[in-house]
């Protein structure tokens, strides 16, 4: 906490903004001596910096705009490396170099992430928002910041005032349990942590259909031994309540539900649908192929690297928020 103010405390584009009464995209201009900025609004950026003793960082600066020419990546989960490095690729050819860090949704390694970019004074911030980032003041002083940030979110909006893609999955998810429902599959359970986004959506879909549903994420891990994970289908099978239908949230949970299942006697998807998320690569080759939910993480990055040009080459134009739709890719597993 000490050194988040002691780093607010420094003269900063923010201090020179609220000096002079202008955004720090006009300081910005004003010091790169753009002309839409007037004579009268110079001056005043001028003395507000002379009266700071506000010192523009010129070392590491390319010649071209007064920029650094860095931007910096906070992901937050393994999966979205790709993601970043997609961001990368078409970054460079703009001549920015990306600075990519891996949270793993650790509050403090994004905090930490978060002071490091600004040591580097990079162009850009472009980060991987999770709920658990909302009521962490750390995070919300130091983006403040930064000139440009782009959050991304799978899964909704988190309501904060800076560009953002947003993935929007309900209607890949009611797809798929209206086409369960259309086979007589209502009997639906599904597997991932019982606090995320994806869950809840799942959730309320299926309590608005009045479809049964409960969630093994607490009963079968990854690391269960596979015969007391197959008692557990068994079971459900055996029950009045048993299950014809299991959502995953991830592929390789979906492949491991199938193996045991197929290993225990049970056919899939005659008595048992699977589906995953992310559209894995191999999902595509896994027999039988796994019915999933693509985020379309292509769509984002495109999104992302739009927003971010936009901003670079000065477009002051208001907030900006582009939804990308989840697909999803019906196959053998349901």
């Amino acid at each position: 906490m000490h050194e988040v103010e002691k780093i607010k405390k420094r003269p900063s584009i923010v201090d020179v903004a609220k000096a002079a009464g202008v955004s720090t995209m006009t300081v910005t201009r004003a010091l790169r001596e753009n002309e839409s900025i007037s004579p009268k609004t110079r001056k005043l950026v001028l003395d507000a910096v002379e009266k700071l003793n506000f010192i523009p960082s010129i070392v590491g600066r390319s010649l071209r705009g007064g920029k650094t020419m860095n931007i910096g990546i906070l992901i937050t989960k393994p999966s979205s490396r790709h993601l970043a490095r997609k961001i990368s690729f078409q970054m460079l050819k703009e001549k920015y170099v990306c600075n990519i860090a891996d949270s793993l949704g650790d509050v403090d390694i994004v905090i930490q992430a978060l002071k490091r970019f600004l040591m580097l004074k990079v162009d850009a911030v472009v980060l991987g928002w999770r709920e658990n980032f909302s009521p962490v003041p750390e995070i919300l002083k130091l983006l403040k910041l930064f000139d440009i940030v782009v959050l991304y979110n799978r899964f909704s909006n988190p309501n904060l005032p800076y560009d953002m893609c947003v993935s929007s999955l309900k209607g890949a998810y009611e797809t798929m349990i209206d086409d369960f429902i259309a086979r007589d599959k209502t009997r639906i359970a599904y597997w991932g942590p019982e606090n995320s986004p994806q869950c809840r959506i799942i959730r309320k879909i299926l309590e608005r259909k009045n479809c049964y549903h409960d969630n093994w994420f607490s009963s079968i891990r990854l690391e269960i031994d596979d015969q007391e994970c197959g008692e557990v289908i068994r079971k459900a099978f055996r029950d009045i309540s048993a299950v014809d239908a299991i959502i995953t949230h991830e592929d390789v949970i979906a492949a491991q539900v199938i193996r045991i299942a197929e290993r225990h006697g049970f056919d899939v998807p005659g008595q048992l649908a699977v589906a995953g998320a992310w559209n894995s690569s191999w999902g595509n080759i896994f027999t039988p192929r796994i019915t999933t939910v693509d985020f379309l993480e292509h769509e984002l990055a495109e999104n992302i690297i739009d927003i971010l040009l936009k901003r670079l080459n000065g477009n002051t134009c208001p907030q900006i928020i582009k939804t990308v739709t989840a697909k999803l890719i019906v196959r053998e597993s349901t």
